[in-house]
């Protein structure tokens, strides 16, 4: 069987940083497995989150593999792109930052207050 997800080798370089912001990351997820990313801010966790879905910041190097369901999320193409997030995997983000919505004529920061 093929592991769900496997990170193996991910290594991450950001425009202008002075060395890579990830180094030989190395995780895998069996089918059915539930695993917690846990550290302290600034270590790496939500950037290799991020990885798995490729949705890294411009000018971002990755060197190593990402791989979910055995395809390599590292080469693939838009439309592979669009298929994984749409069909196979997604992100949850711990905080989506300020959302504006228009509702009834005013402007909420909380989709709750649309009732």
């Amino acid at each position: 069987m093929t592991d769900t997800l496997d990170i193996q080798g991910l290594r991450l370089r950001l425009p202008g940083a002075a060395r890579p912001v990830l180094a030989g990351v190395d995780l895998t997820v069996a089918e059915r497995e539930t695993v917690a990313l846990v550290g302290e801010s600034g270590s790496g966790k939500s950037l290799t989150s991020r990885s798995v879905l490729r949705l890294l910041p411009p000018g971002a190097t990755t060197e190593g593999t990402v791989s979910v369901q055995g395809q390599d999320v590292l080469a693939m193409d838009t439309g592979q792109l669009r298929q994984l997030r749409t069909h196979t995997a997604a992100m949850i983000f711990q905080d989506p930052g300020p959302r504006s919505i228009r509702c009834a004529g005013s402007v909420t920061s909380s989709p709750r207050a649309c009732g």
